[in-house]
């Protein structure tokens, strides 16, 4: 089916009117992709904070780590229109930077709980007091005339150490898009938190994660273009080591033979198709692996039991010819 739509493009495509897949694969893929779009999910955020100020109960290098989704820093202009004999005219008057959005993965570590903690903490007083102290309703009025002003139970609000230090927590946020070994740098200058959400539970959600949300506001921000090896954390606190899985079906039996072996073990619980075309995908790939008797070993024989158990479906609609084929696979492989 592919090649005759390939054929028929390509015969289109001779008259000049519509192109075949030739002109997207010219555009995108010369010069080693030079122009292929980037992917969302590629991306680093890097948090640099004041360790003066900072809390020492989590690891600020694994924050960033936890970034589930990021807004990058955009502009808005201010300007004004002019006429001058019905000619319009547009200058600028003033510029305001959109704040960005960032939700974390609520952590089982609370690095992230612990990191709004220090921001709660260092930018008020509030969360702070002892028990007694917030008992303001039952302990009868103050009296603050007799109260010494520097009690701690006068501090409250945005009385806190921020107001004392003059010292921000966060002194630039890096949100870094990578692609193709390199990336591409947006540095958030003065950011300042101007709320955050610890999210929410609902019972009814079996398959939600928590995550918590904080939007921010910044002086301004900058442009760079960074390597890898430039940027902070990133590949030095997890592993670098190369994976060992390959094309194909390895020999390691913690590896493409195993996980194979597990999928087939969980067919009873699929859709019939999708079993079907578990089945036949990997008979597939068998037949083609020179061991024969490793993959009989490993598999035994659920392969063949997994296409009978499509094939006596009462619900089932396939085609005989594709389970006829699926078959015939494995008794190539059996003999």
């Amino acid at each position: 089916m592919a090649s005759y739509l390939n054929n028929y493009l390509r015969g289109i495509g001779a008259g000049g009117f519509m192109k075949d897949y030739r002109h997207a694969s010219n555009l995108y893929s010369a010069s080693s992709y030079r122009l292929a779009p980037k992917f969302r999910f590629l991306y680093h955020c890097v948090f640099v904070l004041d360790n003066s100020v900072k809390y020492q109960n989590y690891q600020d290098n694994e924050v960033g780590f936890m970034v589930k989704s990021v807004d990058l820093p955009g502009i808005s202009f201010d300007i004004e229109e002019i006429k001058q004999y019905n000619r319009k005219s547009y200058n600028y008057t003033g510029v305001a930077y959109n704040p960005v959005s960032i939700a974390f993965h609520d952590d089982n570590a609370n690095n992230v709980r612990n990191f709004l903690a220090n921001v709660y903490n260092h930018y008020t007083s509030d969360g702070t007091k002892t028990d007694g102290e917030y008992a303001v309703r039952t302990g009868g009025m103050k009296d603050t005339y007799l109260e010494a002003s520097s009690s701690a139970t006068l501090s409250w609000g945005l009385d806190s150490d921020f107001t004392k230090q003059g010292k921000g927590l966060i002194k630039e946020i890096q949100i870094i898009s990578l692609s193709k070994g390199v990336g591409s740098r947006y540095t958030l200058k003065n950011p300042i938190i101007t709320q955050f959400s610890h999210g929410s539970h609902d019972q009814s959600d079996g398959a939600g994660v928590k995550d918590s949300t904080i939007a921010v506001s910044y002086d301004a921000y900058t442009y760079a273009d960074v390597n890898i090896a430039q940027i902070p954390n990133f590949g030095v606190a997890y592993d670098r080591q190369v994976g060992s899985t390959s094309s194909g079906l390895g020999l390691d039996a913690n590896g493409i033979v195993q996980n194979l072996r597990s999928v087939l073990d969980s067919v009873p619980d699929k859709n019939p198709y999708d079993i079907l075309n578990t089945a036949v995908q990997t008979a597939v790939q068998i037949e083609s692996f020179d061991n024969r008797n490793l993959i009989q070993n490993v598999f035994g024989t659920s392969l063949p039991s997994t296409i009978d158990q499509v094939a006596k479906n009462v619900n089932n609609a396939f085609p005989t010819a594709t389970i006829k084929k699926a078959q015939e696979i494995i008794k190539g492989i059996k003999g």
